[in-house]
């Protein structure tokens, strides 16, 4: 995502200035960092499904590539250990499937193990929860603020850090001796300094283009919290649901990212004593367990709605703000209680086409539940559906199908717009012996790639686009949003 060309081309500032080295506090995995994903998972190699443009790949590429590994093994003065040559391969597999967009990766053995299998990892370490960029001479830009870090709400992407502090007055001490000072230090300095530091005051500013000037905001303190499924009651891993104060996944106890409960974190406690439940689906995705159980985003969404029904709630406020995407069969899965037509028959969710304009895949779905949990008429919706600039992807899949079908209304910010597909095919002919767990599997290095754009059932590709709540549904904090879905439904 690149949050600085759009701002960019707003402000006017030179080309110069610029120095584009992007850092993150995300707690996404190392290697899926910013991945915003419509993943499908392929054993083997798969042949047609993007078709040849006519001309063969010279040979004298493959003979290059041959000629680097050959004097690397042969001539370097270094001897390269099983370690070093995987991560030569992965990231020389990396930096091509990178020429033409960022979501191409070769997996390691390991990654496409765990992509595969889901393997359950904890991932849980404190962070302030933005991405930035360094612009020489002027300080931080925020590119990505993570939902629900410590900093979503309080800095806003296209903001600046100007200035870091350890408290109001006293500047930040590296251990050089000298103040660290964002807008002309380096960033390997800079990320160092946040990365060591659990508490901070950062100066916000922003470029205010009819003065040209840089305007101080805000002093903003953050101590790095930790993102997670905070306080369920279940072990859902993607999914979390309130229909009350006595009936819902979320307890009252203190929360893991602050001092308060998630209830009153996400100020939760307005929808007590209506007929609203809210559900938020973090990924669609799937995982193992600790105790060899699989859990994954539809069945949890299923078990969800079950007492989302036996709660007597009649109205939902879908929460999809943050969710990166995942596995587009498990957002057609859900979709089939989430979209509705009365001629019944056969819903299309989505067409995957490849860069010939061809079609790939149809997805639909053979059958609605949705009468069963919510109203058939559609003149008011049963569904408010949040969202912000982190949705994407799968996640705006299932959002585009309930908008084509008349189900749910959007309130928050645009989503994030991609709308391209990614496949992910295993090399097959070199099997590698891992450890997992003490124990040795067989896994494969993997081919992560763009291969398909996918639409909407109204036809639209919404890649680079997005989906835009009406002006008067646009909001970003939580309590803003449920007044709204109140004052829509009330």
């Amino acid at each position: 995502m690149n949050k600085f060309d759009e701002w960019y081309n707003q402000s006017s500032l030179t080309e110069q200035q610029v120095q584009k080295q992007s850092t993150k506090g995300l707690t996404l995995k190392p290697w899926l960092a910013g991945l915003l994903c419509a993943v499908f998972l392929l054993t083997g190699f798969v042949l047609g499904f993007v078709s040849s443009s006519g001309t063969q790949t010279n040979s004298i590429y493959d003979d290059v590539l041959d000629e680097v590994s050959r004097y690397l093994d042969t001539q370097s003065l270094y001897q390269l250990t099983d370690e070093q040559w995987s991560n030569a391969i992965v990231n020389g597999g990396t930096a091509m499937l990178q020429t033409v967009d960022n979501y191409g990766f070769l997996l390691s053995p390991e990654q496409w193990y765990e992509l595969y299998y889901g393997v359950t990892e904890n991932d849980d370490n404190p962070i302030f929860g933005v991405a930035f960029s360094h612009v020489e001479g002027i300080g931080l830009l925020i590119e990505e603020v993570v939902t629900d870090s410590p900093a979503y709400g309080r800095i806003f992407e296209g903001e600046y850090i100007t200035d870091v502090k350890v408290n109001a007055t006293t500047g930040y001490l590296l251990p050089s001796g000298k103040y660290l000072d964002v807008k002309f230090d380096d960033m390997e300095q800079i990320s160092l300094a946040l990365s060591q530091a659990n508490y901070l005051v950062f100066e916000i500013s922003y470029y205010d283009v009819a003065t040209r000037q840089m305007v101080v905001r805000d002093q903003v303190n953050l101590t790095k919290g930790r993102v997670s499924n905070p306080n369920n009651s279940q072990n859902f891993q993607f999914v979390e649901y309130y229909y009350g104060i006595k009936n819902g996944q979320y307890n009252t106890n203190v929360s893991t990212v602050g001092r308060y409960s998630t209830r009153s974190l996400r100020g939760l406690h307005v929808l007590d004593n209506t007929p609203i439940g809210y559900i938020r689906i973090t990924s669609f995705e799937e995982t193992t367990l600790s105790d060899g159980t699989i859990t994954s985003a539809e069945n949890e969404f299923k078990e969800a709605l079950i007492d989302f029904k036996l709660s007597g709630k009649t109205k939902l406020i879908l929460d999809l703000k943050g969710n990166p995407g995942g596995y587009v069969d498990s957002a057609v899965d859900i979709a089939q209680y989430l979209v509705y037509s009365e001629q019944g028959g056969r819903l299309q969710v989505t067409t995957l086409k490849n860069r010939n304009d061809q079609i790939i895949a149809n997805h639909y779905i053979d059958e609605t539940y949705y009468a069963e949990y919510f109203s058939t008429d559609l003149t008011k919706k049963s569904i408010v559906v949040l969202t912000d600039g982190n949705s994407a992807s799968a996640s705006e899949l299932l959002l585009g199908a309930m908008l084509d079908y008349g189900t749910a209304l959007q309130m928050g910010r645009t989503t994030f717009g991609k709308g391209i597909a990614q496949y992910c095919i295993p090399i097959e002919r070199y099997p590698v012996t891992i450890l997992v767990n003490g124990e040795q599997v067989e896994s494969y290095y993997a081919i992560y790639f763009t291969a398909a754009k996918y639409y909407l059932p109204n036809g639209d590709n919404i890649h680079q686009v997005g989906l835009t709540p009406d002006v008067e549904y646009q909001a970003q904090d939580y309590q803003t949003l449920f007044e709204m879905a109140l004052d829509y439904w009330f």
